[in-house]
């Protein structure tokens, strides 16, 4: 079978070849790294003015990433989710390679 992207041998049981594969990795890790950095932030002790800076980022870059996953239409953004942290990683399931809406 045919890679999509490049029409190279694609890998067993797979549409893309390795290169393809790795580039497509590669390009999804660097989009969410700077989310991930974010939210590990809050896991460390911090005073209440450092963590109030600190949500504040994070749900400004949230924000963002749910603008650009509803005009992918993967989700439908809802004002209520920039508040409710327990829904973050049902959105960040979405960006592993499921197709279907996220409901929140």
């Amino acid at each position: 079978m045919k890679c999509w992207y490049c029409n190279k041998e694609a890998m067993e049981d797979s549409l893309v070849c390795k290169d393809c594969n790795d580039e497509l990795d590669r390009k999804t890790q660097k989009k969410f790294r700077n989310l991930r950095r974010l939210i590990s932030l809050l896991n460390r002790p911090k005073t209440v003015e450092e963590l109030a800076q600190e949500m504040k980022l994070v749900r400004n870059t949230v924000y963002k990433y749910l603008v650009q996953l509803e005009e992918r239409g993967i989700v439908e953004r809802k004002r209520a989710l920039l508040y409710n942290w327990t829904d973050l990683w049902r959105v960040e399931g979405a960006y592993n390679g499921e197709d279907e809406k996220v409901k929140l």
